[in-house]
């Protein structure tokens, strides 16, 4: 079938031609989107408890707006003025539903008749004189609901959370961030320190640096391998059809990507940089064994061509294989832009291998040109390198292998070390603006990152029974004085709180919880008096109650301060327990929202991390036991891949480089890359030794053959990824720097430790 292929070289050519320019014209519909809660599937509890939440109290994804005065304080007259007016231009901005600030936001005072419900700032009377501001900050000081929300403690930076519309595309958030940009600029301009950070802006942003990426890497990448491709070979055929097939194969997934409708994340970059720079191994292996056939004298084209093709099909083919089961490990993984990865990633690797063993032969068939011998001094270098650093090995068995399991030793203790976390905004470098904007945040107010606990009763009204509002104004207290991490609380109880202080004699901020203090011989009269407190109350509880008079469930908003994961997953069990020891009978918590989705990824990435690395070493072992109908093969083959993905989580855990959404795929593209090396050792070795039947002559007659090659490909795929070193993301400059790391490892793991064990074990080869 191969051969029939083969034999009709123009007709593969053309078709290969019309089916990429079809394609390449759909990549221009390609769509971003990485909104962190389109990363887990929708079935997901974290993921349907959010759509709950939501559904009840309304989006609370926001931007976050801070204003900062140069020095003293803000409460100006000229800067309250830009506030009133900033408030009024965003709330006319499309698809926003809601904008807090100083002047959007109710007050609740008392009066002679009970309470009143008025604006902190109305703006259709507010004329900003001292009177005025004076009277605003002594509203600001008797409510604490307003510190680090809306005000900042030291009185000179105040905050605006712009709220979006709920199922909003990335294009329409995009739109709504830059319409809130443009406004600033045109009403506070620079009169006043501004920052723009929350969730919605950091998802745009991913997205625009993503295209920036796409922009400056590819190109590079291209070059980079261009070059070391040009350096291995010395002439231009030697670069041109692995880039040939590279190219199509890229064209052929990405084209393919925006016909099913697959949206781009931040993960999806890596895509077309992988391709380029792992799809070079197969061109590379074909077209050195050419170089190599073809100087052999009395052979025609076709019987070079029949030639090499019977040589290199089988590792190619095995490499590829490999590769796929590496990258398709993934797609076991919930975490839906890893799985879309693992799944195209696949596919091009696929396009790109079976390109390079068609679609080059074809051009060499139609080409009828002798290519010229490879200069004298190509490959000099590398043999050097390579038998010295066999004779380094074999020179002292003992001391290598004593080596390597110090090696293994200090990478299990590295590895130990390592930490799990999928911040979003860390995917930032520190002196990036929105990075800065996060941590101004942080540090002037409570914190860009929250949580929701809600609590629900069985029936209407259950929510205005002291015992559980007791409870969740005790649960905040809590928190707040257990963790730092925990920078404000805001509930549904702190309004109940201030009706109190203003309705009732003892101005006790406080839930009315015990009857004989408020005069009342049983609960059910305190639950009246809560009842009453709503009944006065005319403002808007929407946010924190499902009902303004008789709430069945009603809503606690954590915030906070810290950035990463690892908190979270400390505290909501905490929470939990919490509940199920002091939460009232016939009641019920859950909690939902964006700092869940970040941490559920976290744990989905672990869980895909362990499976992954399960799946892909053992079916690499299988098709390896299969190939060669060794048990010990198989092993043997695997023990460099095992070796360089453990010092690579050693590195990880050194150096604090957190196991996230991007490195959590560094394993499986080490195991479907790094196996390629070993196929390609152990298929020519097996061939020498049943050839020359000594063990140190098959090992010279390899490094001659197909040490070269792998020297070429590993510093070729290692220097394609170390591009990502140029990304604007942190997550992918580690990637990139680890799976170059790993490209050097697995190699020279490949041939150093494959010989040795072979040394070793002496297994034979059936094949």
């Amino acid at each position: 079938m191969y051969r029939k292929i083969l034999s009709h070289p123009k007709m593969v050519l053309g078709f290969t031609g019309i089916v990429t320019l079809f394609l390449a014209l759909q990549i221009p519909h390609l769509r971003i989107d990485n909104d962190p809660a389109s990363f887990i599937p929708k079935d997901h509890p974290t993921y349907l408890a959010k759509e709950r939440t939501d559904e009840l109290f309304g989006e609370d994804l926001a931007l976050s707006i801070a204003l900062r005065a140069p020095s003293g304080s803000f409460f100006t007259r000229e800067n309250l003025k830009k506030l009133v007016s900033l408030s009024e231009a965003l709330e006319n901005i499309p698809n926003v539903s809601d904008v807090t600030s100083l002047t959007t936001t109710d007050y609740i005072e008392g009066t002679a008749e009970g309470i009143q419900v008025s604006p902190l700032i109305d703006p259709a009377t507010f004329e900003g004189t001292e009177e005025e501001i004076e009277k605003l900050k002594e509203k600001l000081r008797s409510w604490i609901v307003y510190d680090q929300v809306l005000v900042s403690r030291d009185y000179s930076a105040v905050q605006v959370l712009v709220v979006l519309e709920r199922k909003l595309t990335e294009e329409q958030r995009e739109q709504v961030y830059h319409d809130t940009l443009r406004i600033l600029h045109r009403i506070v301009g620079d009169s006043l320190e501004y920052h723009v950070a929350g969730t919605p802006a950091v998802s745009v942003l991913i997205s625009e640096n993503m295209r920036s990426d796409l922009r400056a890497l590819i190109p590079i990448v291209l070059i980079v391998v261009i070059l070391t491709l040009y350096a291995s070979f010395r002439r231009w055929a030697g670069v041109l059809l692995p880039m040939l097939s590279i190219t199509i194969g890229t064209i052929w997934t990405l084209g393919i990507m925006a016909l099913c409708n697959v949206t781009l994340s931040m993960v999806g970059t890596v895509i077309p940089v992988l391709l380029v720079a792992v799809g070079s191994a197969y061109g590379i292996h074909i077209v050195h064994r050419y170089y190599e056939v073809e100087q052999e004298k009395g052979r025609s084209p076709e019987d070079i061509l029949y030639a090499v093709v019977r040589d290199v099909w089988k590792p190619v083919f095995l490499a590829g294989i490999t590769t796929l089961i590496g990258f398709g490990s993934i797609v076991t993984s919930r975490v839906l832009p890893m799985r879309d990865f693992a799944m195209f990633t696949s596919l091009g690797v696929l396009f790109v291998m079976t390109n390079a063993l068609v679609v080059i032969p074809s051009i060499l068939q139609v080409r009828h040109r002798t290519l010229p011998p490879l200069p004298s001094s190509s490959g000099k270098s590398s043999l050097h390198f390579l038998y010295g650093l066999d004779e380094a090995v074999f020179r002292s068995k003992r001391r290598s292998i004593l080596l390597f399991v110090v090696i293994l030793v200090l990478s299990l203790v590295g590895a130990h070390r390592l930490v799990v976390d999928n911040s979003l905004i860390e995917y930032f470098k520190k002196h990036t603006e929105v990075y800065q904007s996060d941590e101004f945040l942080r540090t002037y107010f409570a914190g860009t990152r929250h949580f929701s606990v809600v609590i629900s009763g069985t029936k209407k009204g259950d929510l205005t029974d002291p015992r559980v509002l007791k409870f969740m104004d005790d649960l905040g207290t809590y928190l707040q004085d257990r963790h730092p991490e925990v920078s404000k609380i805001l509930s549904f109880t702190d309004f109940i709180k201030r009706m109190n202080s203003l309705l009732q004699p003892n101005g006790l901020y406080e839930i009315p919880a015990d009857p004989e203090k408020y005069g009342l011989s049983s609960p059910s009269e305190l639950k009246d008096l809560v009842s009453q407190y709503l009944l006065l109350y005319s403002g808007n509880l929407s946010k924190w109650a499902d009902d303004a008079l008789e709430p069945q469930r009603a809503r606690m908003m954590v915030q906070l301060r810290t950035s990463n994961n690892s908190f979270t997953r400390i505290v909501v069990p905490e929470i939990y327990a919490y509940a199920k020891k002091h939460l009232p009978e016939g009641y019920q918590i859950e909690i939902a929202g964006i700092a869940l989705i970040e941490n559920t990824l976290v744990d989905l990435i672990v869980n895909a991390q362990i499976t992954s690395i399960s799946v892909s070493l053992a079916l690499v072992i299988l098709v390896i036991i299969l190939s060669y109908r060794s048990f010990w093969i198989g092993w043997i083959g695997a023990l460099p891949l095992g070796t360089s993905i453990l010092i690579n989580f050693a590195l990880m855990g050194f150096t604090g480089i957190p196991l996230d959404i991007s490195t959590a795929m560094v394993a499986s593209v080490t195991t479907g890359i790094g196996i390629d090396y070993t196929i390609h050792y152990l298929s020519t070795y097996s061939a020498s030794l049943k050839a020359l039947g000594s063990a140190r002559d098959s090992r010279r007659k390899t490094l001659a053959t197909v040490g070269p090659a792998i020297l070429y490909n590993a510093v070729s795929v290692g220097a394609g990824f170390a591009v990502l070193l140029l990304s604007q993301f942190k997550p992918l400059n580690y990637f990139g720097l680890l799976v170059a790391l790993t490209m050097f490892t697995s190699s020279v793991g490949a041939l150093t430790i494959v010989p040795m064990a072979l040394e070793v074990f002496k297994p034979r080869f059936k094949n």
